[in-house]
Order: C-alpha cells, then structure tokens, then sequence
C-alpha cells in the first residue's frame, strides 16, 4: 500500500486489523513513507521486523484490492492462507499494460491541452509530444534512470518538441499550452494530494517527507523545462 501512495493512517489502520485478525500478540504498527515497522510482544519478548521502501508509484487499484482483502479476512469471509495469497497476486499483478499506459499518456497530454485553452492544432500536436513523452519515460526507465532523472529527461524533450514545432509549422501555435498539457502526465498531483491528507491526519512526518517528494518532482520539471529553454536560446 505505501508503495502504491496510499495514506499512512490507512497502512496502518489496515496492518492493526490484520493483526487483530490473525496474531494472538500485542502489536504495534508503524509506518513511513520509506519504512515500515511491525512490534510483535510474544513469551516476554518483542519482534521488531522492519522493512525498507524503495519504490514508490501511483496504484489506487492496488490500494482498493488490498483494502478489500483485509475487510473480508476481519469478517470471516476468507482465511490468513488465502489472505495471503491473494496478497502476493496483487503485489506482482499489473492493471493496465505497457500499451493503456502509453495511451493514456498521450491521452492525458491531449484531453489538458485541450482543457488549458488550445484548439484542435495544439490538441493534435500534444498527442505526438505525448508520444514523445511516454518514449522518453519508458527508455530512461529501461536505461536505470531513478524517477528524477526521468523528468528532467521527459520534460526537457518536451519542451524542444514544442519550440521546435511553433518555429517550424506555418501557423501560430500556443506553445505555452502546449508544454503544460505535456508535462501534466508527470505533475505530482496524487502526491502532493496524500501529503495534505497525511498532515491533516496528524502523520506530520509522512506529510512533510511526501510535500518533499513532490517538490523535488516539481523542481525536476522545471530544471528541465529551464534546461532546454537555455539550450534552445543558445542555439537559435
């Protein structure tokens, strides 16, 4: 779930209805969003099993059957084995595949331009940038580029597309909606969403490092956008 983005209180509320369910032991949860921690008090002893978070993507799919899961397991309605098992098919099952994720990229960037105030030209030129776009993300991940990088890399073709396309095409074109349409595929907004709701649960610590975690994201887009604006006026 924490890799997924969702909420801290709600990690842990699920982890203490678990445990309620399945474990004849004080318990204590706690969890971060690049840790989490489990205390079992068995025989006069405790067992500390912390474990390292990573990864981090958007998943509110995975979120909904793993919440799904716990409230069958604490009615009854399925056993800790079959818990558990459908447990680890949600961890590796993927929703959509490369092809839908690559679509609603593109789509994404047309259906913003669109909303931003472009007309039929910039909505049909954003499905090429978002093209672009959605092959930048796809071959920095392949390449081993961490999820900074990847923005920077993504947002800075983006925005050469862009220019390149008002400077060449015979026609005026919004460029500046244009970019902001491309880009909103990679804006942290579930991010900066759950850091909000984090905070305003009393979990200032998961809220502060998650406000972090988008604004370095935000600062990616610009050092791209920024780069390739300079590179550009330096070439043209």
């Amino acid at each position: 779930m924490i890799v997924s983005g969702a909420e801290i209180y709600r990690v842990e509320d699920t982890m203490y209805h678990i445990l309620e369910y399945a474990v004849p032991a004080t318990h204590t949860e706690f969890a971060l969003p690049t840790v989490i921690s489990l205390s079992l008090w068995i025989d006069g002893g405790v067992i500390t099993l912390p474990q390292r978070v990573r990864e981090r993507e958007t998943s509110l799919n995975r979120i909904y059957l793993i919440n799904n899961i716990s409230r069958e397991l604490c009615e009854g309605k399925i056993d800790i084995d079959e818990a558990y098992n459908r447990l680890a098919e949600v961890r590796t099952a993927r929703q959509y595949s490369r092809l839908r994720h690559f679509l609603s990229v593109v789509g994404i960037c047309i259906f913003f331009t669109l909303l931003l105030g472009g007309g039929y030209r910039e909505g049909l030129l954003a499905a090429g940038v978002g093209c672009v776009l959605a092959l930048t993300l796809l071959a920095a991940e392949k390449l081993g580029f961490n999820e900074f990088c990847r923005n920077i890399i993504g947002t800075f073709f983006v925005v050469i597309l862009a220019n390149l396309l008002s400077r060449l095409l015979p026609f005026d074109l919004a460029q500046d909606v244009l970019i902001i349409g491309a880009i909103m595929p990679i804006v942290p907004g579930v991010t900066f969403t759950t850091a909000i709701r984090d905070t305003l649960n009393g979990d200032y610590t998961s809220g502060m490092s998650r406000m972090l975690e988008a604004v370095v994201t935000a600062i990616a887009i610009a050092s791209g956008a920024g780069f390739a604006m300079w590179l550009l006026g330096v070439l043209l």
